[in-house]
């Protein structure tokens, strides 16, 4: 239900925590003898310059696909959410688009999340490095949420000064995942500046190191200029789909959701 692949203990319960996931509207779905068959995780973001919400996961078991749940789920949640929230936002890889699309989202833009590997011997300690506040000096060159770095534990975070730029990184699992990178250059030296941070930044690494760098537009001329170096590869595409919400938003959501299919 939760996807291919091992699991680090406890990474269920910070996955909770880090996405501020919110019980009243996140949706379940249960089969016969209440066996949990789908989920939908929401996170809350309390704003500026609005409150929003955010899919933190969607899965439904196999056997039980086709049934109309993933849909059931999504709408139990947009009942709740539109209490609290002006819009709920959505990742959606290319073969979900069209799922997201029928049930009213609209894309705002398409993401490359690449990745490399480091280039030194061992990899820098994080703890050498205390995490600082969001907002980095510099042009903004791939970024995540606010609100996720804000709740990463503070262990597994790190604050590092480059050569030409600064970013926010945090481990997941054994990857290093940048997830903001801001770059001291102007407009028309963009491009060769991050190259130049990224090229520094590997060098922290070991080569057995994996390195994610998130929030990459998929239409720009940096995104390209780091592509066409012989390092890095795209390893996800996703579009942010929104859906706004007309109604005002009511600080008093209902009781989580639940769906059972027949």
């Amino acid at each position: 239900m939760f996807g291919a692949g091992d699991r680090l203990p406890g990474w269920f319960r910070r996955k909770l925590a880090r996405e501020s996931v919110d019980p009243a509207c996140s949706s379940l779905a249960f089969g016969p003898g209440d066996e949990l068959v789908g989920y939908l995780l929401v996170g809350a973001e309390p704003g500026p310059p609005e409150p929003t919400a955010h899919c933190a996961g969607l899965g439904v078991l196999p056997q039980h696909r086709g049934r109309g749940l993933g849909p059931a789920l999504v709408a139990c949640s947009i009942a709740a959410a539109r209490r609290r929230a002006a819009a709920l936002h959505a990742l959606a890889e290319p073969p979900l688009r069209g799922f997201y699309e029928r049930l009213g989202f609209h894309p705002l833009a398409a993401n490359h999340t690449l990745q490399t590997s480091g280039l030194g011997r061992r990899d820098l300690d994080l703890a050498a490095h205390p995490p600082a506040a969001w907002p980095l000096p510099g042009r903004v060159v791939a970024s995540w949420r606010p609100g996720t770095w804000s709740r990463t534990p503070t262990a597994e975070a790190a604050t590092v000064q480059l050569e030409r730029g600064a970013a926010h990184l945090s481990r997941e699992g054994r990857a290093i995942l940048v997830q903001r990178l801001c770059i001291d250059a102007d407009h028309d030296d963009t491009s060769a500046a991050t190259i130049v941070a990224l090229e520094a930044l590997r060098q922290r690494f070991a080569a057995t190191t994996p390195i994610l760098l998130y929030g990459c537009d998929t239409v720009s001329c940096v995104t390209a200029a780091i592509l066409r170096t012989p390092h890095w590869r795209v390893v996800q595409t996703a579009w942010e789909m929104q859906l706004r919400f007309i109604a005002a938003v009511d600080k008093h959501a209902p009781p989580a959701a639940s769906c059972r299919p027949n």
